[in-house]
Parts: C-alpha cells; structure tokens; sequence
C-alpha cells in the first residue's frame, strides 16, 4: 500500500501539479475512493480506478472557472479497520486563481482625489484630474476610509466589545518601499510645495490597500483582540518650510463576539 500510494500521488502530482505555486485564492476540496486489499497490496487495475476517479474531480473542479489551476495533491490511503478487505484513498487536493482578487475595491482610472483638507479656511476646491472636476466635498481620506472599513471579503457577523486604538504613520523611510507611481514621494508621503499638488491620482491612492492588511497586522496587539475599523486622518504635518503632509491610520483592535449586534 505504501508504493501504491507514491505512484498514485506521484502520477497525479506529475500531471497535475503546478511548481510555481503562485495561485491566488488557495483552496483545498477531499475526496475519497475505496479500493480492495488483499494481503496488503493493491491491484494496479484498482489503483487505476482511484486515479480515474482522481482525475475527473480534478478536471470537474478546475472546469468551473478557465482561470482556475492546479497546485499540489496529497494521497494518504489507510486500510478499513471496520471493514475487511477494503482500504480509504484520501486525495487533498489544492488549486487556485490566475487572477488576484483584491482585499479592498481599487479605486477606478477616473477616481482622482484631494488629499484631505490641507487648509480648513481654505478648503481644496477645483478640479482634481482629467475626469474628476468636482472633489471639494470629496476626500481622500474618507475613500480610503471606507476601503478599508468595507473589504471585499465579507467576515462573520458579530460585535466588538473593550476596544483600544493604536495611531501609526503608514510610511516607511526605506528606499525599497517607495511609491511605485511615484518614486520620489516617499512611502504613501505628501509634499505640498511648489512640486506637488494635492490632487492624488488612482495609480498612487491605490498604493495605500495594498500596504494597508500589512499594517494592521503589524500594529495588532496579539493579546486576543482582533482588528475591528480604522479612521483615516489627514493633513498631518512632518515639517515646517515643505508642508510635508501624512495620513495618520487609527486603528481599533477590540474582543470579537459573533453572531449578530452592534459595535460597541
């Protein structure tokens, strides 16, 4: 049984298996197969029989999405103590997306936004972007806000009860976390001088969900509480000659109770 088992595993992994393992999305689906045992070994035509029945869950699986793809299979097979003669093919089976799903909703190619209200007796107002003439009551910051507080992933219903908040700065003075869209700001930073304006593109907003789930874990106090919602605060200022301006992410962590009711 133990040779039967590598070939099968080794045959179905041979064919099916995908070594770049970069699947987004990972699921696992079990299934079964019972084969005869007769003293401890296994026909090759019943092990055949496995490996067809293997098979076509496999395709029948990878057959409801064309974006869907194989990634490992697992074979343990164990003898049936309550049934003589007979023993359980257990395949685990793994497979995922070519395409990323996203934690949070990106913005779209004509979603420009002001960074927050740099000067509240003298609020942004004008166009912002090709697309996006009207932004003056529209902010940044309470985009990203609602990102955040709105994955796309939905969690289980609950209440959060004894919350903390903890305050951070979501930047990073390592050259090698640079704003891809904007290689001179520094980490999700904002200069506002005679060289940048206010008016933040979807390219750059978009740079801020795909750091924020590491953020929150880093910031996570371990001690059982789970992240509950984040305030996003802007015109925060690092500096006295540039205006230099970053957002501030006030995060509460806080004792998740499931099923139904409100925030506390």
């Amino acid at each position: 049984m133990e040779d039967a088992e590598w070939h099968l595993e080794g045959l179905l992994n041979y064919e099916e298996a995908n070594n770049e393992h970069n699947w987004h999305g990972l699921e696992f689906e079990n299934r079964t197969y019972e084969v005869p045992v007769s003293n401890g070994q296994i026909s090759s035509s019943d092990l055949n029989l496995a490996y067809e029945s293997f098979l076509a869950e496999i395709n029948s699986l990878l057959a409801e999405d064309e974006n869907l793809r194989s990634d490992m299979v697992n074979i343990i097979i164990e003898e049936n103590q309550m049934k003589d003669g007979t023993a359980t093919v257990g395949m685990t089976y793994s497979f995922g997306s070519i395409i990323a799903t996203p934690n949070y909703n990106p913005f779209g190619p004509d979603e420009y936004w002001v960074w927050g209200n740099l000067n509240p007796d003298e609020p942004f107002c004008g166009a912002c972007g090709p697309n996006n003439p009207s932004t003056d009551l529209v902010q940044a910051t309470d985009r990203l806000q609602y990102k955040f507080n709105h994955p796309t992933t939905l969690g289980q219903p609950g209440y959060f009860t004894d919350c903390n908040f903890y305050e951070t700065l979501p930047y990073d003075w390592d050259e090698n976390y640079s704003n891809p869209a904007y290689p001179e700001r520094i980490h999700i930073m904002y200069s506002y001088d005679a060289s940048y304006d206010p008016c933040l593109s979807p390219a750059e907003l978009n740079f801020y969900p795909s750091w924020f789930d590491f953020i929150k874990a880093e910031m996570n106090p371990n001690n059982g509480k789970t992240f509950a919602s984040v305030n996003v605060i802007a015109s925060f200022n690092l500096g006295d000659a540039d205006y230099c301006n970053i957002h501030v992410y006030k995060l509460y962590y806080g004792e998740f109770h499931p099923s139904g009711g409100g925030t506390e």
